[in-house]
Protein backbone atom coordinates (compact mmCIF):
# COMPACT_ATOMS: atom_id res chain seq x y z
CA UNK A 1 0.00 0.00 0.00
CA UNK A 2 1.39 3.42 -0.97
CA UNK A 3 1.84 6.17 1.59
CA UNK A 4 -1.12 8.11 0.20
CA UNK A 5 -3.35 5.02 0.24
CA UNK A 6 -2.35 4.29 3.83
CA UNK A 7 -3.11 7.84 4.97
CA UNK A 8 -6.45 7.78 3.11
CA UNK A 9 -7.38 4.48 4.80
CA UNK A 10 -6.65 5.98 8.23
CA UNK A 11 -8.73 9.10 7.53
CA UNK A 12 -11.67 7.02 6.27
CA UNK A 13 -11.50 4.61 9.22
CA UNK A 14 -10.85 1.63 6.93
CA UNK A 15 -7.42 0.67 8.22
CA UNK A 16 -6.83 -3.04 8.96
CA UNK A 17 -4.71 -4.61 11.69
CA UNK A 18 -2.37 -5.91 9.00
CA UNK A 19 -1.35 -2.31 8.37
CA UNK A 20 -0.24 -1.63 11.96
CA UNK A 21 3.45 -2.50 11.47
CA UNK A 22 3.55 -0.08 8.54
CA UNK A 23 1.66 2.60 10.48
CA UNK A 24 4.09 2.36 13.41
CA UNK A 25 7.22 2.14 11.26
CA UNK A 26 9.83 4.57 12.58
CA UNK A 27 10.41 6.21 9.20
CA UNK A 28 6.81 5.80 7.97
CA UNK A 29 4.44 8.54 6.74
CA UNK A 30 2.05 8.40 9.70
CA UNK A 31 2.40 10.86 12.58
CA UNK A 32 1.22 10.30 16.16
CA UNK A 33 -2.23 11.73 15.47
CA UNK A 34 -2.66 9.36 12.51
CA UNK A 35 -1.55 6.41 14.61
CA UNK A 36 -4.09 7.24 17.30
CA UNK A 37 -6.82 7.61 14.64
CA UNK A 38 -5.92 4.20 13.24
CA UNK A 39 -6.09 2.56 16.67
CA UNK A 40 -9.38 4.31 17.37
CA UNK A 41 -11.01 2.83 14.26
CA UNK A 42 -9.53 -0.62 14.93
CA UNK A 43 -10.81 -0.71 18.51
CA UNK A 44 -14.35 -1.17 17.21
CA UNK A 45 -13.45 -4.14 14.98
CA UNK A 46 -10.26 -5.75 16.30
CA UNK A 47 -9.68 -4.53 19.89
CA UNK A 48 -7.34 -7.43 20.68
CA UNK A 49 -5.04 -6.36 17.82
CA UNK A 50 -5.21 -2.61 18.53
CA UNK A 51 -4.71 -2.80 22.31
CA UNK A 52 -1.00 -3.74 22.43
CA UNK A 53 -0.08 -0.91 20.06
CA UNK A 54 -1.26 1.85 22.41
CA UNK A 55 1.91 1.44 24.48
CA UNK A 56 3.92 2.32 21.38
CA UNK A 57 2.40 5.76 21.09
CA UNK A 58 4.47 8.76 22.24
CA UNK A 59 2.59 10.63 25.01
CA UNK A 60 4.76 13.75 24.50
CA UNK A 61 3.70 14.01 20.87
CA UNK A 62 0.07 13.38 21.78
CA UNK A 63 0.24 16.12 24.42
CA UNK A 64 1.61 18.50 21.81
CA UNK A 65 -1.21 17.54 19.42
CA UNK A 66 -3.77 18.33 22.14
CA UNK A 67 -2.16 21.71 22.78
CA UNK A 68 -2.22 22.46 19.04
CA UNK A 69 -5.92 21.48 18.88
CA UNK A 70 -5.27 18.60 16.45
CA UNK A 71 -7.12 15.89 18.37
CA UNK A 72 -10.88 15.37 18.32
CA UNK A 73 -12.63 14.90 21.69
CA UNK A 74 -12.79 11.14 21.10
CA UNK A 75 -9.05 10.95 20.45
CA UNK A 76 -8.24 13.10 23.49
CA UNK A 77 -10.23 10.66 25.60
CA UNK A 78 -8.32 7.70 24.15
CA UNK A 79 -4.98 9.40 24.79
CA UNK A 80 -5.92 10.13 28.40
CA UNK A 81 -6.96 6.53 29.02
CA UNK A 82 -3.81 5.20 27.37
CA UNK A 83 -1.47 7.37 29.48
CA UNK A 84 -3.29 8.35 32.70
CA UNK A 85 -0.02 8.89 34.59
CA UNK A 86 1.77 11.08 32.04
CA UNK A 87 1.97 14.57 33.57
CA UNK A 88 2.26 16.64 30.40
CA UNK A 89 -0.51 14.79 28.57
CA UNK A 90 -2.74 15.01 31.65
CA UNK A 91 -2.11 18.75 32.00
CA UNK A 92 -2.75 19.30 28.29
CA UNK A 93 -6.04 17.41 28.42
CA UNK A 94 -7.18 19.18 31.59
CA UNK A 95 -6.50 22.55 30.00
CA UNK A 96 -8.28 21.83 26.74
CA UNK A 97 -11.93 22.88 26.36
CA UNK A 98 -12.75 19.93 24.08
CA UNK A 99 -11.69 17.18 26.47
CA UNK A 100 -14.81 15.03 27.04
CA UNK A 101 -16.39 15.14 30.47
CA UNK A 102 -15.79 11.43 31.34
CA UNK A 103 -12.06 11.84 30.68
CA UNK A 104 -11.96 15.06 32.70
CA UNK A 105 -13.69 13.39 35.63
CA UNK A 106 -11.29 10.45 35.50
CA UNK A 107 -8.29 12.78 35.65
CA UNK A 108 -9.77 15.06 38.33
CA UNK A 109 -10.07 12.17 40.77
CA UNK A 110 -6.42 11.11 40.45
CA UNK A 111 -4.18 14.10 39.56
CA UNK A 112 -1.74 15.39 42.14
CA UNK A 113 1.02 17.93 42.67
CA UNK A 114 1.39 20.82 40.22
CA UNK A 115 -1.32 19.49 37.89
CA UNK A 116 -3.84 19.36 40.74
CA UNK A 117 -2.91 22.88 41.83
CA UNK A 118 -3.26 24.18 38.26
CA UNK A 119 -6.71 22.64 37.88
CA UNK A 120 -7.86 24.14 41.17
CA UNK A 121 -6.69 27.58 39.99
CA UNK A 122 -8.78 27.23 36.83
CA UNK A 123 -11.92 28.57 38.47
CA UNK A 124 -13.66 29.25 35.17
CA UNK A 125 -13.39 25.60 34.18
CA UNK A 126 -14.78 24.47 37.53
CA UNK A 127 -17.66 26.95 37.34
CA UNK A 128 -18.60 25.75 33.86
CA UNK A 129 -18.30 22.09 34.92
CA UNK A 130 -19.64 21.65 38.47
CA UNK A 131 -19.35 17.89 38.01
CA UNK A 132 -15.60 18.41 37.61
CA UNK A 133 -15.46 20.32 40.89
CA UNK A 134 -17.34 17.47 42.59
CA UNK A 135 -14.92 14.93 41.09
CA UNK A 136 -12.01 16.96 42.47
CA UNK A 137 -13.63 16.76 45.90
CA UNK A 138 -13.09 12.99 45.72
CA UNK A 139 -9.37 13.40 44.98
CA UNK A 140 -7.32 11.91 47.87
CA UNK A 141 -4.36 14.21 47.14
CA UNK A 142 -6.12 17.42 48.23
CA UNK A 143 -4.42 19.15 51.15
CA UNK A 144 -6.38 21.05 53.80
CA UNK A 145 -6.03 24.44 52.10
CA UNK A 146 -7.09 23.05 48.72
CA UNK A 147 -10.05 21.30 50.27
CA UNK A 148 -11.17 24.50 51.99
CA UNK A 149 -10.99 26.40 48.70
CA UNK A 150 -12.89 23.70 46.82
CA UNK A 151 -15.53 23.50 49.55
CA UNK A 152 -16.03 27.26 49.32
CA UNK A 153 -16.35 27.08 45.52
CA UNK A 154 -18.87 24.24 45.68
CA UNK A 155 -20.93 26.30 48.13
CA UNK A 156 -20.86 29.29 45.74
CA UNK A 157 -21.91 27.07 42.83
CA UNK A 158 -24.88 25.86 44.83
CA UNK A 159 -26.01 29.28 46.05
CA UNK A 160 -25.08 31.87 43.39
CA UNK A 161 -27.64 32.16 40.58
CA UNK A 162 -25.05 33.87 38.36
CA UNK A 163 -22.96 30.69 38.40
CA UNK A 164 -25.84 28.42 37.41
CA UNK A 165 -26.04 26.70 34.03
CA UNK A 166 -29.50 25.38 33.29
CA UNK A 167 -29.45 21.95 31.58
CA UNK A 168 -31.41 23.25 28.60
CA UNK A 169 -28.81 26.01 28.06
CA UNK A 170 -25.87 23.67 27.58
CA UNK A 171 -24.74 23.62 23.93
CA UNK A 172 -25.74 20.00 23.37
CA UNK A 173 -29.24 20.66 24.72
CA UNK A 174 -30.11 23.90 22.93
CA UNK A 175 -33.24 23.94 20.79
CA UNK A 176 -32.61 23.59 17.05
CA UNK A 177 -33.36 27.27 16.39
CA UNK A 178 -30.91 28.43 19.05
CA UNK A 179 -28.23 26.01 17.86
CA UNK A 180 -28.51 27.49 14.39
CA UNK A 181 -28.29 31.00 15.79
CA UNK A 182 -25.66 30.57 18.52
CA UNK A 183 -23.53 27.53 17.67
CA UNK A 184 -23.51 26.90 13.93
CA UNK A 185 -21.58 29.24 11.66
CA UNK A 186 -23.93 31.11 9.28
CA UNK A 187 -23.60 30.49 5.57
CA UNK A 188 -22.34 33.56 3.73
CA UNK A 189 -24.75 34.89 1.08
CA UNK A 190 -22.90 38.00 -0.03
CA UNK A 191 -25.02 41.17 -0.17
CA UNK A 192 -28.08 39.42 1.25
CA UNK A 193 -26.01 38.25 4.22
CA UNK A 194 -24.73 41.81 4.82
CA UNK A 195 -28.33 43.05 5.04
CA UNK A 196 -29.41 40.29 7.42
CA UNK A 197 -26.36 40.43 9.71
CA UNK A 198 -27.48 43.39 11.89
CA UNK A 199 -30.84 41.71 12.47
CA UNK A 200 -29.10 38.41 13.26
CA UNK A 201 -26.76 40.09 15.76
CA UNK A 202 -29.71 41.81 17.43
CA UNK A 203 -31.46 38.44 17.79
CA UNK A 204 -28.31 36.90 19.26
CA UNK A 205 -28.02 39.79 21.70
CA UNK A 206 -31.61 39.32 22.87
CA UNK A 207 -30.90 35.59 23.49
CA UNK A 208 -27.76 36.45 25.46
CA UNK A 209 -29.67 38.90 27.65
CA UNK A 210 -31.72 36.00 29.01
CA UNK A 211 -28.66 33.97 30.06
CA UNK A 212 -26.76 33.87 33.33
CA UNK A 213 -23.08 34.93 33.28
CA UNK A 214 -22.02 31.29 33.57
CA UNK A 215 -24.20 30.33 30.59
CA UNK A 216 -22.69 33.16 28.55
CA UNK A 217 -19.17 32.01 29.48
CA UNK A 218 -19.97 28.47 28.36
CA UNK A 219 -21.36 29.85 25.10
CA UNK A 220 -18.24 32.01 24.65
CA UNK A 221 -16.26 28.77 24.39
CA UNK A 222 -18.71 26.88 22.19
CA UNK A 223 -20.48 29.60 20.18
CA UNK A 224 -19.99 30.78 16.61
CA UNK A 225 -18.01 33.84 15.52
CA UNK A 226 -20.92 36.30 15.90
CA UNK A 227 -21.37 35.12 19.49
CA UNK A 228 -17.64 35.26 20.22
CA UNK A 229 -17.31 38.82 18.94
CA UNK A 230 -20.25 40.00 21.06
CA UNK A 231 -19.10 38.23 24.22
CA UNK A 232 -15.49 39.40 23.84
CA UNK A 233 -16.83 42.87 24.68
CA UNK A 234 -18.71 41.75 27.79
CA UNK A 235 -17.87 43.74 30.93
CA UNK A 236 -17.78 40.52 32.99
CA UNK A 237 -14.20 39.22 32.79
CA UNK A 238 -15.32 35.63 33.30
CA UNK A 239 -17.26 35.91 30.03
CA UNK A 240 -14.83 37.93 27.90
CA UNK A 241 -11.84 35.82 28.94
CA UNK A 242 -13.75 32.63 28.15
CA UNK A 243 -13.81 33.66 24.48
CA UNK A 244 -10.03 33.20 24.31
CA UNK A 245 -10.46 29.59 25.43
CA UNK A 246 -12.67 28.65 22.50
CA UNK A 247 -11.17 25.86 20.37
CA UNK A 248 -12.95 27.51 17.42
CA UNK A 249 -10.99 30.74 17.84
CA UNK A 250 -9.13 31.69 14.65
CA UNK A 251 -6.32 34.10 13.80
CA UNK A 252 -8.95 36.41 12.27
CA UNK A 253 -11.00 36.32 15.50
CA UNK A 254 -8.01 37.26 17.64
CA UNK A 255 -6.93 39.99 15.21
CA UNK A 256 -10.43 41.49 15.45
CA UNK A 257 -10.47 41.30 19.25
CA UNK A 258 -6.96 42.78 19.46
CA UNK A 259 -8.13 45.99 17.79
CA UNK A 260 -11.41 46.40 19.71
CA UNK A 261 -11.63 49.69 21.61
CA UNK A 262 -14.37 48.41 23.94
CA UNK A 263 -12.75 45.20 25.16
CA UNK A 264 -11.50 44.63 28.71
CA UNK A 265 -7.77 45.31 29.14
CA UNK A 266 -7.32 41.87 30.70
CA UNK A 267 -8.40 40.23 27.44
CA UNK A 268 -5.73 42.20 25.56
CA UNK A 269 -3.19 41.23 28.21
CA UNK A 270 -4.07 37.54 27.75
CA UNK A 271 -3.58 37.81 23.99
CA UNK A 272 -0.17 39.44 24.55
CA UNK A 273 0.93 36.45 26.68
CA UNK A 274 0.18 33.91 23.95
CA UNK A 275 3.24 33.03 21.91
CA UNK A 276 0.99 31.34 19.38
CA UNK A 277 -1.00 34.49 18.66
CA UNK A 278 1.85 36.97 18.95
CA UNK A 279 3.72 35.21 16.15
CA UNK A 280 1.01 36.56 13.80
CA UNK A 281 1.98 40.05 12.63
CA UNK A 282 -1.59 41.32 12.17
CA UNK A 283 -2.40 40.47 15.79
CA UNK A 284 0.86 42.01 17.00
CA UNK A 285 0.15 45.23 15.09
CA UNK A 286 -3.50 45.49 16.17
CA UNK A 287 -2.59 44.94 19.80
CA UNK A 288 0.26 47.46 19.77
CA UNK A 289 -1.81 50.16 18.05
CA UNK A 290 -4.89 49.64 20.23
CA UNK A 291 -5.26 52.54 22.71
CA UNK A 292 -6.85 50.08 25.17
CA UNK A 293 -3.71 47.93 25.35
CA UNK A 294 -1.79 48.48 28.61
CA UNK A 295 1.04 50.95 28.01
CA UNK A 296 3.89 48.64 29.04
CA UNK A 297 2.66 45.92 26.67
CA UNK A 298 2.26 48.29 23.72
CA UNK A 299 5.73 49.78 24.23
CA UNK A 300 7.23 46.31 24.64
CA UNK A 301 5.96 45.20 21.23
CA UNK A 302 6.77 48.45 19.41
CA UNK A 303 10.22 47.21 18.30
CA UNK A 304 8.59 44.37 16.37
CA UNK A 305 6.50 46.66 14.16
CA UNK A 306 7.59 47.34 10.61
CA UNK A 307 8.62 50.85 9.54
CA UNK A 308 5.24 51.76 8.10
CA UNK A 309 3.40 50.88 11.30
CA UNK A 310 6.00 52.58 13.53
CA UNK A 311 5.50 55.75 11.49
CA UNK A 312 1.71 55.34 11.87
CA UNK A 313 2.03 54.89 15.65
CA UNK A 314 4.24 57.96 16.00
CA UNK A 315 1.45 60.10 14.49
CA UNK A 316 -1.58 58.43 16.09
CA UNK A 317 -3.08 60.85 18.64
CA UNK A 318 -5.45 58.13 19.85
CA UNK A 319 -2.47 56.42 21.49
CA UNK A 320 -1.31 57.48 24.94
CA UNK A 321 1.60 59.93 25.13
CA UNK A 322 4.10 57.30 26.39
CA UNK A 323 3.26 54.89 23.55
CA UNK A 324 3.36 57.60 20.89
CA UNK A 325 6.66 58.93 22.31
CA UNK A 326 8.15 55.42 22.18
CA UNK A 327 7.09 55.16 18.54
CA UNK A 328 8.68 58.57 17.77
CA UNK A 329 11.97 57.52 19.38
CA UNK A 330 11.97 54.28 17.43
CA UNK A 331 11.17 56.13 14.19
CA UNK A 332 14.08 58.47 14.85
CA UNK A 333 16.47 55.56 15.43
CA UNK A 334 15.34 53.91 12.22
CA UNK A 335 15.70 57.17 10.29
CA UNK A 336 12.01 57.36 9.40
CA UNK A 337 10.30 60.59 8.39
Amino acid sequence: MSDNELLAAIESGEVASAHLPEIFAEDGPVDEVGRLKALSSLLRREPQKAGPYFSRLDPEKLAQAIEENRLSPQLISLAVRAFPEDERLTASALGHPRTPTPAMLLLAERVSGATLAKLLRDELRLILSPELARALARNPHLDEQQWDYLGSLLKRLAEDENLRIRPEMRPESLAAEDRGLLIEEPESKGAEDAEERPKRRETIYSRLMRMTPAEKALLAINGNRDVRMLLARDANQMISRAVLRSPRLTELDVAMIAQMRDVDEEVLRMISLSRRWMRQYTILKNLTLNPRTPVAIAIGFMERLNNQDVRLASRDHNLSDPVRSAAKRLALRRGLR
